[in-house]
């Protein structure tokens, strides 16, 4: 059997359970730890404290630090003449594996490597092929390690390259290739790419077991620096293999480890929805993870809730795109997407109740509103929420072109829709709002502007929306006179948000009275002045908000939507981290300042009025502690509150993966392509390589490209280019 070799630099917690793995599943393999001199202490006297049955567990420790590689070469000194297992510390060993890494690496004659599948192992990635995964939430390690081994059919595809965090190698090609170059990577990544495309030169394969699954955590000792050493060896490779970045793209886009990935993935379908009680899907425009079209908004984030929250149901999701039904499967951490050309699918083939024993419309945009109303009328179990007014206008805002808030009566003379459309259109609303055996809105004031376009059904409940934001403590918010008045803004800045309104009010750094103003913006957005009075504190997390809007100093927050939002995520959320806000005369932020008192409503959206409400705010010191202190009183639900609301008019039944075999099997994969531009673009970059090699001068004139032009642009030429090679 081979020698196991595990190099650890600091991370000594890691080290202790990939060890504990291998003590349940090998006890009596030959282990070497290579400790390259961690400062952290002495990792061999830390193993001391721990009970490690191994029988055959050695240490070796570096005088002085030698790097990846150089860890890597002096545990193959110490294996003599046996093959080696180069294990990285943040690993864990699952049931069989050295045996069948083993046998793989005999499966044929002249093997120079052999990897297995992991969670985090870029080429050799489950579930998603690619990229850093978690597993599924409901297996164990050990559970969906068994599970990849079952549906393994015995065959070792090959790889290009095999990936570090655990390689056997065979003594055979050690010997004839030679080990590590550790001078050419001191520090780690890209040496275990420099010695498999030594050894596919001299005629040995790198292989993949399919059949195996080694858990990863990832780059436990170095995670600060990963991403710059991963680039450092990735120039280091390219440099020395000029082909290597182009095998690995071409690997990437014809992916010929699909069917391994297939199985698997069919293998977890089957295994999830045996474990649910029911199944629902959920029919909305966008998401509900991933953008299709439009930034992911309040529709997908409640969709997600419903989603992690409700974890007893099997949760799908469908979606249209141009060319595309999307369905997908949400399974924990691992959503798998089946994309069915609108060309040859009808939305009845997807949307059956024998599948979908319950469907949640969520928003039709994008979809044929009248082809929806039609495939659900004979389906007994629909939830449909109103997020917003899709059902009476494809303008779903209820905007004008002009960004002017429509009354719903000026579909023809503003808009421009003819009237036999527009009546079309809200008949197959009024369909799927008498349809359905529940209806939720979020409002008063939207329930209000349905009932004037249509026959609202008993059946509608006005309920709240839940947040993730965690709420602040009961100390209401406060300002000092001599602090200047902050201003917090949420989410994305576009036109129906009063992006054309704040644009203009961001050029101020005081107000008219002279109280000086900062505009602090939480969310996607650049700044979009250079002066310091405007502050763009980026992308937050649902527990981060909180902290981020408590280190800026916020007083309150203000919200100009120009349409009139259905519910508004963010006045909770502001509300949430303890800031009154400043809200539109329109929708739900309106009613609800109006029933809790907890903010200012704007009497119009002329900037005047704006600023004259702001230096209210900025002045009267006992109206702005007022509204401080209702904040504290406003009753806020939870995400999950508001999902176990909803899921008491669920009603759902389980279903086999059986089921859905003749639907899923008309089903595409990954059917993206390259657009024609790229394609073209890509060709001539493609050409112009292959002059410059042919000339042999291509290093010379990328050492001056290199120089020339910035690396971020490089960066994207790359990509374009090789993103053309789908084809080829």
């Amino acid at each position: 059997m081979p020698t196991i070799i595990i190099p650890v630099y600091n991370a000594f917690d890691e080290a202790i359970r990939c060890l504990k793995s291998i003590a349940l599943h090998s006890p009596g393999e030959k282990v070497v730890v290579v400790d390259d001199a961690s400062p952290d202490g002495v990792f061999e006297y830390y193993c001391s404290l721990h009970n490690l049955s191994l029988e055959h567990l050695s240490f070796d420790r570096n005088e002085e630090n030698l790097g990846y590689g150089g860890s890597c070469n002096r545990g193959i000194v110490l294996a003599g003449d046996d093959d080696v297992v180069l294990l990285n510390s943040d690993t864990i060993v699952t049931a069989g594996w050295i045996e069948k890494l083993k046998r793989a690496a005999y499966s044929r004659k002249r093997v120079g490597t052999v990897t297995p599948f992991t969670n985090n192992g870029a080429i050799c990635s489950l579930p998603h092929f690619g990229i850093d995964n978690n597993l599924p939430s409901d297996l164990s390690v050990d559970e969906f390690a068994a599970l990849v081994e079952e549906v393994a059919d015995g065959t070792y595809p090959e790889l290009p390259t095999c990936v570090g965090f655990c390689v056997y190698i065979c003594r055979e090609a050690l010997k004839a290739c030679g080990m590590f170059k550790a001078e050419a990577f001191p520090r780690g990544y890209g040496e275990e790419n420099d010695v498999s495309l030594r050894f596919a030169q001299a005629g040995y394969s790198n292989l993949l077991d399919p059949s195996t699954f080694i858990y990863h955590g990832g780059s436990a000792s170095f995670q600060e620096e990963k991403s710059e050493l991963m680039e450092q060896g990735q120039k280091i490779v390219e440099h020395g293999y000029p082909h290597y970045a182009d095998d690995i793209a071409r690997f990437y886009v014809q992916n010929p480890l699909r069917p391994y990935q297939s199985r698997v993935h069919e293998a977890l379908l089957s295994h999830w929805l045996s474990t649910k009680e029911g199944v629902v899907l959920h029919l909305l425009h966008n998401g509900p993870y991933v953008s299709r079209i439009d930034p992911l908004g309040g529709t997908e984030r409640c969709v997600q809730g419903l989603i992690e929250d409700l974890p007893q149901l099997a949760h799908w999701s469908l979606v249209v795109s141009q060319k595309y039904y999307i369905l997908s499967a949400h399974m924990g951490a691992f959503h798998r997407e089946f994309y069915f050309p609108l060309a040859t699918t009808s939305l009845a083939d997807i949307v059956s109740e024998d599948l979908f024993p319950l469907v949640h419309v969520h928003h039709t945009r994008w979809f044929n509103q009248g082809e929806v109303a039609e495939v659900l009328a004979d389906h007994s179990n629909v939830v449909l929420s109103v997020h917003d007014f899709v059902l009476g206008c494809p303008r779903f805002h209820l905007l004008t072109p002009e960004v002017k808030h429509c009354d719903t009566t000026t579909c023809s003379s503003i808009c421009g829709y003819s009237k036999s459309f527009i009546s079309r259109y809200r008949e197959s609303g009024q369909h799927l709002l008498s349809l359905a055996s529940k209806v939720v809105c979020y409002s008063d004031s939207s329930r209000e502007l349905l009932s004037n376009i249509f026959l609202l059904p008993e059946s509608l409940e006005v309920v709240s929306h839940g947040i993730s934001v965690p709420r602040v403590s009961e100390v209401p918010v406060q300002r000092s006179a001599e602090d200047p008045l902050r201003v917090a803004l949420f989410g994305h800045i576009v036109p129906h948000k009063g992006g054309e309104i704040l644009a203009k009010l961001f050029q101020r750094s005081s107000l008219p009275s002279g109280v000086p103003v900062e505009w602090h913006l939480f969310g996607p957005n650049d700044s979009p002045t250079r002066g310091e009075h405007v502050r763009a504190h980026g992308s937050y997390t649902h527990e981060s908000l909180a902290s981020l809007v408590r280190e800026s100093g916020a007083h309150c927050a203000l919200f100009l939507s120009q349409c009139p939002e259905t519910y508004s995520l963010a006045v909770d959320e502001a509300w949430a981290c303890g800031l009154p806000v400043i809200v539109s005369p329109l929708g739900a932020p309106k009613e609800r300042v109006q029933k809790y008192g907890a903010g200012w409503i704007l009497p119009t959206f002329d900037e005047n009025d704006i600023l004259s409400c702001l230096e209210t705010v900025g002045s009267n010191t006992e109206e702005f502690e007022a509204k401080a202190k209702a904040v504290q009183q406003v009753p806020l639900l939870s995400r999950q509150q508001e999902a176990l609301e909803l899921a008491l008019h669920y009603r759902s039944s389980a279903r086999t993966s059986v089921m859905y075999e003749a639907l899923l099997a008309i089903a595409k994969d990954s059917p993206l392509q390259p657009t024609t531009w790229k394609k073209v673009v890509g060709s001539v970059v493609n050409v112009c390589v292959k002059l410059l090699d042919s000339l042999r001068v291509r290093r010379k004139v990328e050492a001056v490209i290199y120089r020339v032009i910035p690396e971020r642009i490089l960066r994207r030429v790359k990509n374009v280019r090789r993103s053309a090679m789908i084809s080829s």
